[in-house]
């Protein structure tokens, strides 16, 4: 949805910038020359001689409530300076919800890759995009970016989580995440709770298939993810919250995946959990 997110078109007309950024095909540095990421040109800073410099630019297209937008760019920095990106929804002047990047401060020539997502409020009826550069030493603003895209899934989904115990019964002992349910371009983090279940347990495992199963597994309790395709197993200290990162993709907007825990104990005792049945959502 951006107007020469990648800087092909050597003008700044799609974006409001300060003078001081530019579009050129290279920037010679004491530290060696930038050239594009990809293509014939890229955005700098690098004429900025202090404080910081911006370039903006907005939009109303994609924007359903509860939408899931994704910025992403390359970004390259020098002389430890910083870069940002921030994606802002408004309703006329008001401000409704914002993402950031957060400093962003890769190693010095290398061209690095970031994705920001950001949920659309409801009631917006506009979006902005804003690269950032700000000086921490030297004199110029030695930030650039280049391949620049902001991206809107069409579909708004809820994600969720549904306890399933099996038959016969787990114990309910893997509680939803603590953060929230699996939301794109976030992470998951459900937990084991061990105030009933498995008290000795030092290792807790999460289990992550595309299909359900329930097969008695006397001993252990009942198996409820098919595990001939694992997608992820994590492992973690007992009582340990798992971080599961959710891919900030359009294509995973809806996706339904089958999740489960286990615990072991010192002796190698292993005891299974109830399942979590897990929509991937847009919020």
């Amino acid at each position: 949805m951006l107007v020469n997110g990648n800087a092909e078109v050597a003008s700044l007309a799609a974006w409001s910038a300060t003078p001081e950024v530019k579009i050129v095909a290279a920037q010679v540095q004491t530290a060696g020359t930038v050239t594009p990421f990809e293509g014939a040109l890229f955005f700098t800073f690098a004429g900025k001689a202090s404080g910081s410099a911006s370039m903006v630019q907005g939009g109303t297209t994609g924007l359903s409530a509860g939408a899931l937008f994704v910025l992403r760019g390359r970004v390259q920095v020098e002389f430890g300076d910083l870069a940002e990106a921030r994606v802002r929804f408004f309703q006329g002047a008001a401000l409704l919800g914002s993402a950031t990047t957060g400093p962003m401060n890769p190693a010095t020539g290398l061209w690095d890759t970031f994705e920001l997502p950001a949920v659309v409020p409801l009631g917006s009826d506009r979006w902005e995009v804003e690269l950032r550069g700000t000086l921490v030493t030297g004199t110029f603003v030695n930030v650039f970016y280049d391949l620049l895209s902001l991206s809107a899934c069409n579909a708004s989904v809820a994600a969720a989580e549904v306890v399933r115990l099996g038959s016969p019964p787990n114990p309910s002992a893997l509680l939803p995440g603590l953060t929230s349910a699996p939301v794109l371009g976030a992470t998951w983090d459900p937990v084991i709770s061990h105030a009933s279940f498995a008290p000795n347990a030092t290792l807790d495992l999460l289990c992550v298939t595309p299909g359900p199963t329930n097969v008695s597994l006397p001993g252990l309790g009942t198996l409820l993810c098919n595990t001939a395709q694992i997608l992820i197993l994590q492992p973690v200290p007992a009582g340990q919250p798992f971080q599961v990162p959710v891919p900030a993709s359009c294509g995973l907007v809806g996706v339904g995946l089958y999740t489960q825990g286990a615990s072991v104990d010192a002796n190698g005792v292993i005891s299974l959990t109830n399942a979590l049945d897990i929509t991937l959502g847009t919020f």
